[in-house]
């Protein structure tokens, strides 16, 4: 009987354990990590963070650590980074307006147009972009025939042909491996 006894006791401990379990799961979906914004079409923000991206009047404003991914061609942007944000251009004929200090613009789409205060670093991959900017950090460019205006860089490094880069002040750190690139201070 003590053996019967001990597998039963075992038994009802299991499946009082299991009900335990079974009533206290949380059945609401895990929040996703992307937001479409409301007022700016086909635009996400992401991040690994929360992310809480936050629009006004067609403004969205990104802070440290999110990324704004723009993925529709044709249209028109007002971005406003707080202390960060990423913004990823992966679409082409992009008007694009930042505000704000920025940690990284990526455009992997072409004739996009881009107005913008402050960017820790900006990745060209397309062609025939246009970008004015106040400082920037480090520009990488590797597409071609783009032309960059700056009123400061650190770094400059090229890999594209037929570009044009220039700046007002600073004596920037030149890697040029394109072809047909013209660097000039202004």
């Amino acid at each position: 009987m003590p053996h019967r006894l001990r597998i039963i006791t075992v038994l009802t401990i299991t499946a009082a354990g299991l009900l335990t379990a079974g009533c206290g799961a949380d059945t609401t979906p895990p929040a996703q990590s992307s937001q479409v914004a409301d007022q700016i079409p086909d635009a996400t923000t992401t991040s690994s963070a929360s992310a809480s991206g936050s629009t006004a009047g067609g403004q969205i404003t990104v802070t440290r650590e999110m990324e704004h991914r723009i993925t529709e061609p044709g249209t028109t942007h007002t971005i406003r980074c707080d202390a960060g944000g990423d913004i990823d251009v992966r679409a082409d004929d992009v008007t694009l307006t930042l505000s704000g200090d920025c940690e990284e613009l990526e455009i992997d789409g072409s004739r996009t147009t881009v107005t913008s205060e402050n960017l820790n670093d900006l990745d060209i991959q397309g062609d025939s972009n246009s970008v004015t900017a106040s400082e920037v950090r480090e520009l990488s460019l590797e597409g071609s025939t783009n032309t960059i205006t700056l009123s400061s860089v650190t770094e400059i490094d090229v890999e594209g042909s037929d570009n044009t880069v220039s700046y007002e002040s600073g004596d920037p750190r030149v890697d040029d491996e394109g072809r047909n690139t013209t660097i000039d201070a202004a």
